[in-house]
């Protein structure tokens, strides 16, 4: 993080100084500081901009949003961290006004915050450093380059960990798409999807990188090791009349089982599935597949599909809402989700987890799957081996007084 540059805007002198002292401690060596929006835009323009600027949103004088709209428009600022309080509804808009202004929310920091809270806020621009993530700076990408990438072997499958809370044993991972592009370096799926889902190319994309997630199970099959992979199945590819069979044919040939794989199904939103697709999904389970409801919401919605289509998992993004600890409602809704999940007799996975607070947390709301930085970013599938995920080897999970 040595390479970091961070801006601290806060009016309360001791809070700013706590939080310089964090990011000198996490081993940010370029960090500025001062009380209010229009000293920090001199402070940009004078250091040519920074990497993240920590900063409420109720300054003195120049409020933050007006601040965050001068700072993006002159490009002095790549991310942001906010460290304010404000309720669930007024939050959602403005993550909204953020997402205008162009600009990458790492995420809230409390008050007060622990130290690695802020470590984990830090390490998604960190991780985001060699990957081009950020859609302000959008690289020119053609779609004749993404075909190409398809044919040669650019596009990479990476896994995120996914670990119980009660043994700290890695049940799982999602599989994930990179590109190794060999000009632009390592690009996430925030930056080529679009082309490939305007091109029609996301069957193509998701037969390669499947077969890398067997090819991975295979390898870890002959060393008597078993690992459970996710792989994201966008709804529009539902009503494919070869998808099952062609899955069935891929994993028989690999000689893996069925059963090791789960298929993460979104965008369903409250439409209603086609029967084609409802047929794909009823066989996947027949199979021994499990499904899992991507993005799943306490909602009419998400019900109605709970209810109409054969889930055998559900996964909520809890980032958010374990961000506001103090919100009783936040908490309800993961509980609410938790007790809908044991009832129904499916399995919860709660993702975004960074820190060890959150864990702790969800423990006690009675979550077992969690995912997220705390346990480990999306990596290649050479440094899952390396690392021996068969139990979570980061220190101070302290996942032996769960047990």
């Amino acid at each position: 993080m040595a390479s970091l540059s961070v801006l601290v805007i806060e009016d309360h002198a001791f809070q700013r100084a706590v939080t310089v002292a964090a990011l000198k401690k996490a081993g940010v060596c370029e960090v500025l500081e001062t009380r209010d929006g229009a000293s920090a835009l001199t402070l940009l323009r004078e250091a040519g901009g920074v990497d993240i600027v920590i900063c409420d949103l109720r300054m003195p004088e120049m409020d933050g949003l007006v601040f965050l709209r001068h700072a993006a428009e002159s490009g002095l600022i790549n991310s942001l961290i906010l460290s304010c309080e404000v309720d669930a509804s007024l939050r959602n808009a403005v993550v909204s006004i953020i997402d205008a202004f162009g600009l990458n929310l790492l995420g809230d920091l409390s008050h007060p915050f622990s130290f690695e809270q802020l470590e984990a806020l830090l390490g998604r621009f960190d991780n985001a450093g060699p990957v081009v993530d950020d859609l302000s700076n959008a690289i020119p990408l053609t779609v004749d380059e993404v075909i190409k990438g398809l044919h040669v072997g650019q596009f990479k499958a990476f896994y995120q960990p996914k670990v119980s809370l009660k043994t700290g044993e890695v049940k799982g991972a999602e599989v994930l798409a990179r590109w190794q592009h060999p000009i632009h370096g390592l690009i996430s799926a925030q930056q080529f999807l679009p082309l490939i889902e305007d091109n029609d190319l996301l069957d193509e994309l998701f037969w390669v990188i499947i077969k890398q997630g067997l090819s991975l199970q295979q390898s870890l099959q002959a060393n008597n090791r078993h690992i459970e992979l996710s792989f994201n199945l966008p709804a529009q590819q539902l009503g494919s009349s070869y998808l099952v069979d062609q899955i069935k044919d891929l994993v028989c040939a690999c000689q893996l089982p069925l059963n090791g794989l789960i298929f993460e199904i979104s965008d369903l939103g409250s439409s209603e599935v086609p029967d084609r697709g409802l047929e794909n999904l009823i066989r996947l389970r027949l199979m021994g597949c499990g499904l899992a409801m991507e993005g799943f919401r306490v909602g009419y919605s998400s019900l109605l599909n709970l209810f109409e289509i054969p889930f055998s998992q559900v996964k909520l993004d809890t980032s958010f809402l374990l961000s506001r600890r103090r919100h009783s409602s936040n908490m309800s809704m993961i509980s609410s989700a938790v007790a809908l999940a044991r009832s129904l007799n499916i399995s919860l996975v709660a993702g975004g987890v960074e820190t060890l607070q959150q864990q702790e947390l969800l423990f006690e709301m009675g979550c077992d799957l969690v995912q997220g930085y705390l346990y480990g970013k999306p990596m290649p599938a050479e440094q899952l081996v390396i690392n021996n995920w068969s139990l979570v080897s980061v220190k101070g999970l302290g996942f032996n007084k769960y047990i």
